[in-house]
C-alpha cells in the first residue's frame, strides 16, 4: 500500500502481487544427457507488474530502496 505523502502515479489502483513465474531450458550440452544436469538449466524469472509502474515510478522506487540501504 502506497503512503499518502507519496507521488501516487497516474492509474493507481490496490493491488495483490502477481505471482512469480519461469521459463525453462536446457543448455545445448545439457539435452543429450540421460539426466538432468542442473548447471545446464537456463531460465528466466518474471513477476509482473502492475500497469501504473512504468519507468518513472520504477526509478522513483530504486532511489527509495538505495537511500535505505547501509553499505
Amino acid at each position: 500500500m502506497m503512503h499518502k505523502s507519496d507521488n501516487i502515479p497516474e492509474g493507481y489502483f490496490e493491488y495483490t502481487v502477481y505471482p512469480l513465474e519461469g521459463l525453462w531450458d536446457l543448455k545445448e550440452n545439457g539435452r543429450g544427457l540421460e539426466y538432468l544436469d542442473k548447471n545446464e538449466l537456463i531460465y528466466t524469472l518474471m513477476i509482473r507488474q502492475p500497469s501504473f509502474v512504468n519507468d518513472e515510478v520504477f526509478n522513483r522506487a530504486m532511489e527509495k530502496v538505495k537511500s535505505h540501504i547501509d553499505y
